[in-house]
């Protein structure tokens, strides 16, 4: 969504409100979302959901979507990121809140570091070290995956296991969980096949290659730009032998069991956090966080498949996905 889009959106909302006898009811303060993906991806609208529930009657919630994971080009994001930064001059938001990696990389780092507008930043996984945070005018929560009780789970579940692969897009954000995985399969004395892919076809092959591994771990698909969710269903079906698990929400029909971050939690703290902020509190003495809810997810038909009988403090909390 174009800077010029977004604020034609706010004003046919505010004519429409003021035609309708309401406009004194809106909130005086305006609150900028800045997200680095699109609508309609799943992740991006549980954290816009979470954000819209704790700034409800706040402040005045304009959007504007950064759409890095269909345009994974880096010169996309930093155009993006320059496009923000113009609209935040523009419109003199009252507070940013910044969604996930790219827009902590492109649009906080370069443009909004210790300047006089608030930032919450929400979605950024594992370390905000490369960002340099915290900054004076910032705080945020990390996003933390249970991928060490994923993989420990699997190890549990097949006795004697020592070595999986972990099968996602090539794109920064897996990269980061590659090096976070590495650590876990050192202690866990495990040898990790890593298999970042560009296409659909060969994701396909990654994914018969990982059959030779013990388990497989099934990370994130987007960035692979030809992604087919209905065949990848039909192609695991029919190729899957071993056990599948995954950290990330996107695998859920793919994988035997797994355990997957609440996307909604990081809107509704980045909201509360806004909160405090608008309300007197600065940044800098709301101390960063890591996220700290998951949902449990199993597939009875993939287990089946593998001969993995689930353990009963699985079954008793997880979801069944057909």
């Amino acid at each position: 969504m174009s800077r010029v889009a977004v604020a034609a959106g706010a004003v046919v909302a505010l004519l429409a409100l003021a035609g309708s006898g309401m406009a004194e009811t809106l909130p005086s303060r305006t609150c900028l979302y800045v997200s680095s993906y699109h609508p309609g991806y799943h992740w991006n609208d549980g954290i816009e959901r979470g954000l819209e529930k704790s700034l409800a009657g706040v402040c005045r919630l304009e959007r504007f979507y950064m759409d890095t994971n269909r345009n994974p080009a880096p010169e996309f994001s930093q155009a993006k990121g320059a496009e923000a930064k113009a609209l935040i001059e523009a419109a003199k938001p009252d507070l940013v809140v910044a969604c996930d990696d790219n827009a902590s990389k492109d649009l906080v780092k370069p443009f909004l570091k210790d300047a006089p507008i608030p930032v919450v930043f929400c979605g950024v996984n594992w370390t905000v070290a490369e960002y340099g945070y915290p900054y004076a005018n910032t705080t945020g929560m990390i996003e933390v995956a249970p991928n060490k009780e994923v993989v420990q789970e699997a190890k549990a579940l097949l006795k004697g296991a020592s070595s999986f692969a972990f099968l996602a897009a090539d794109v920064p954000t897996q990269h980061k969980e590659v090096a976070r995985l590495d650590v876990i399969a050192k202690r866990e004395s495990l040898e990790m096949q890593a298999l970042l892919v560009k296409s659909f076809a060969d994701w396909q092959a990654a994914f018969r290659q990982a059959q030779e591994r013990d388990f497989v771990v099934l990370g994130n698909p987007v960035g692979i730009p030809d992604w087919n969710g209905p065949l990848a269903k039909t192609f695991v079906a029919a190729e899957s032998r071993k056990l599948t698990t995954s950290f990330g929400i996107f695998m859920r029909p793919y994988s035997v069991f797994s355990m997957v971050n609440v996307p909604d939690e990081q809107g509704e703290w980045a909201g509360e956090a806004a909160k405090l902020i608008l309300d007197g509190r600065k940044p800098a003495d709301i101390p960063i966080v890591a996220n700290r809810r998951w949902d449990l997810f199993f597939n009875p038909a993939l287990a089946a498949k593998a001969g993995i009988h689930l353990p009963d403090h699985i079954l008793q909390r997880a979801v069944k996905i057909d």
